[in-house]
């Protein structure tokens, strides 16, 4: 998978534009009021970034798995969203058996 180019993201931004205003303002209240300008970028950019996410029940071939996994380990916080939310889970083995009362 390649890195987004300028042109791809100007081509998705625009047709999301709309959507994204509206959900911009909302975090923001408005641009006024907002503490800094780098801090709304961030919630921005963390934003923009869940909305492109790979999202449950893709289907995904071995090759974007792995480049998934790969640019994944590459971030700051590999195990959760920019929203802090948990995209990586952990369970022993007893647990996993005793969800499929193996145990």
């Amino acid at each position: 998978m390649d890195v987004l180019d300028d042109t791809r993201f100007a081509e998705l931004t625009e047709r999301h534009r709309h959507e994204l205003q509206v959900h911009g303002y909302r975090m923001l209240g408005s641009l006024e009021q907002a503490e800094n300008l780098e801090a709304a970028r961030t919630r921005i950019a963390a934003s923009i970034a869940c909305h492109a996410a790979i999202k449950v029940n893709t289907p995904l071939d071995g090759p974007r798995m792995e480049w998934l996994l790969a640019e994944l380990a590459q971030t700051e916080h590999p195990t959760s969203c920019p929203h802090g939310r948990p995209i990586v889970l952990r369970y022993a083995w007893k647990e996993i058996q005793r969800a499929f009362h193996r145990i």
